[in-house]
């Protein structure tokens, strides 16, 4: 009888995967006559069995989403995935937030500088800070319409970010870093989870 084709390498497997048309290999459940399916344990909807079974045979390294691929890992021992990249993501260009949901549909656990890791007090100070900065800049007041780097680094979601970075690396998660695929300008932010993490 002849056999299905099998996937042969982690690589053609997730190329299957970033292009949306993975189909994986089952038994029939049903249970012989004369047995019965035991009454432990719950077993893993077929959703769950596909997500255990990429998370087994696709390297993260194989993996891509929207474009975006690790440029370099921090393997640890935590089973949380830590993204970071110099950009998070927008309307225009994919990023942190675009890769984390690719790896979250797939069934790792992971983990962002975004959400709940950031304090609403942090996010209202960076904010109107930005603001003030640019309005500045328009009046003539100042030379950058950005906050500088020097400016950054004294504001409370800068620390948070560096406490953040930390506890990764305390805690050994494994990090994955995407780099600056669209060659952006440095940011303090990405630069400190560079320095905590990767050195």
């Amino acid at each position: 009888m002849k056999s299905n084709p099998r996937l042969q390498t982690r690589q053609e497997l997730a190329t299957k995967i970033n292009a949306g048309n993975l189909r994986t290999e089952h038994t029939n459940t049903k249970s012989p006559p004369g047995r019965t399916k035991s009454h432990g344990a719950e077993p893993k909807n077929r959703a769950g069995r596909i997500q255990e079974n990429i998370q087994k045979s696709v390297a993260l390294e194989d993996l891509e989403f929207k474009g975006l691929r690790a440029q370099q890992i921090l393997k640890g021992r935590k089973g949380t995935i830590a993204v970071i990249g110099r950009t998070m993501g927008n309307e225009t260009r994919a990023g942190v937030l675009d890769y984390g949901k690719g790896l979250s549909k797939l069934g790792y656990k992971t983990e962002l500088f975004d959400g709940k890791n950031i304090s609403p007090t942090a996010l209202d100070e960076f904010q109107q800070l930005a603001a003030d900065a640019k309005q500045e800049f328009v009046a003539g007041l100042r030379e950058n319409e950005y906050l500088t780097t020097d400016e950054v680094k004294q504001t409370l979601l800068y620390k948070e970010n560096v406490a953040w970075a930390t506890k990764l690396k305390a805690q050994s998660y494994t990090v994955i870093d995407l780099g600056n695929p669209y060659n952006l300008t440095n940011s303090a932010f990405y630069d400190a989870e560079k320095d905590i993490l990767f050195k």
